[in-house]
């Protein structure tokens, strides 16, 4: 999405956290964002779940906010607001290449 790879939701059942498999997840779209020269990867994420948030920003992504949200990313909190997810903690985050 806009010269992005975004992506939606990656989950690891519980009984196989912390084993480093949402790590390579990410590690795996990100290598294949970067093969096809995109310019970065995007998402919509919990601001205050410890697993959450925190997870993205130990893998390089930061926090995006007012203007330096993509459209893509305005659309997607708009519409998770739109399905009673609370604004105050949606965030959008990038890790730009």
């Amino acid at each position: 999405m806009e010269g992005f790879l975004y992506v939606g939701e990656v989950d690891v059942l519980p009984a196989w956290q912390r084993k480093g498999l949402g790590r390579r997840l990410i590690a795996t779209l990100v290598e294949e964002a970067r093969r096809r020269r995109l310019a970065g990867a995007t998402l919509t994420t919990d601001r205050f779940a410890p697993f959450n948030a925190p997870f993205y920003e130990k893998l390089g992504f930061r926090l995006l906010e007012g203007e330096a949200v993509p459209r893509h990313l305005r659309d997607n909190l708009e519409r998770q607001v739109g399905n009673a997810l609370d604004p105050v903690r949606r965030i959008a985050m990038a890790l730009l290449f």
